[in-house]
């Protein structure tokens, strides 16, 4: 076993959009909801989010992810449900990465 094996996971493909695991992130937005109530953050205007394909751009001052995204994808799956959560985009290298692999892959 080389030293690629012992760092990077591959037991999911990461250019695949059916990874997702409903469960994993409902309990996510548990974790989530606490981070949300300890900072007094809000997300605000879910329910104007038009349907069909979208972008959003977050701030990105926090490696891996910041927390913004963390919340925002939490409070479009509560308001608008697991259909309309968005994927989230990352360094191949940093998705990779054994035991991260396992959980951001299938958020």
């Amino acid at each position: 076993m080389g030293w690629r094996d012992l760092l990077f996971s591959s037991t999911y493909d990461i250019d695949r959009l059916d990874n997702r695991d409903e469960a994993l992130i409902a309990r996510a937005c548990g974790l989530v909801k606490w981070v949300a109530r300890y900072h007094r953050s809000t997300v605000e205007g879910v329910d104007r989010i038009p349907s069909g394909p979208g972008l959003y751009v977050a701030n990105h001052n926090a490696p891996p992810m910041s927390i913004d995204t963390w919340l925002f994808g939490a409070a479009v799956f509560e308001q608008r449900g697991m259909q309309d959560v968005p994927f989230g985009l990352g360094h191949e290298w940093m998705i990779r990465l054994r035991g991260g692999h396992e959980v951001v892959v299938p958020m």
